[in-house]
């Protein structure tokens, strides 16, 4: 057994035996001024209804709980067991459409804010899973890469905005590209691409890049974003 803070058993010892002292102190103290102040019969009388038994085991518990009162405060410990546990986590890419359309705020505060609203919210649900940030509108980019700091992840959606690609327009099929560009050195059997956006693509093919992200193992989510 190690203790974190052996100090305190030592102060557990010290204090259950001042108190010890002191409840036999005040016991005997308590006796002679009962018999200096009573006759020896109303002493005697007083004595047979007391239960000596019972108020030695009280005294013995209260004394036992203060003692380990104080050993729990010195943080007992016997060491830990090596367990290997098996887990299953998966990669989780979120592509965001930064494009001038996502600005438009027919969705509270608008589209874009809307959107990393839902992003964060779904992070939630995902510890132990590794995440990443596609951001993308003429061009696609990787804004965070898959990782397991759910925080750095955060912080890299929150910086997203629609400056984030100097070319405008939607590219659908560039941010499946660079999904699949990402995964193609990923081990993960599951893999996940969550497409955020309004829908209006102008650039690229987004259902024949699909098809081929598919082949290749990546599951694509779509979350449309703005109202009819």
């Amino acid at each position: 057994m190690e203790w974190v803070e052996i100090y305190w058993v030592y102060v557990a010892f010290i204090v259950t035996i001042l108190c010890g002292a002191l409840i036999i102190f005040r016991q005997k103290s308590g006796t002679q001024q009962l018999v200096k102040s009573l006759s020896p019969a109303h002493f005697a009388q007083l004595v047979d209804s007391i239960s000596f038994v019972k108020r030695f085991l009280k005294r013995c518990l209260l004394l036992t709980g203060l003692f380990f009162i104080f050993v729990a405060l010195a943080r007992p410990q016997y060491g830990f067991v090596l367990e290997e546990i098996t887990t299953t986590s998966v990669d989780v890419l979120f592509a965001v459409d930064t494009s001038k359309s996502m600005l438009a705020r027919d969705m509270s505060p608008s589209r874009l804010e809307r959107a990393k609203i839902a992003i964060l919210e779904a992070t939630e649900h995902l510890e132990g899973d590794r995440v990443g940030l596609i951001g993308f509108s003429g061009g696609a980019f990787l804004q965070c890469p898959l990782t397991v700091d759910h925080e750095a992840f955060r912080q890299s959606l929150l910086a997203l905005d629609e400056k984030a690609i100097p070319r405008g327009g939607t590219d659908i099929s560039a941010a499946i590209h660079e999904a699949m560009r990402v995964y193609s050195v990923s081990t993960k059997q599951s893999k996940v691409l969550i497409l955020i956006t309004d829908g209006e693509e102008n650039a690229g093919n987004a259902i024949m890049t699909a098809r081929e992200a598919k082949s290749k193992g990546i599951a694509i989510f779509t979350l449309g974003v703005g109202t009819p």
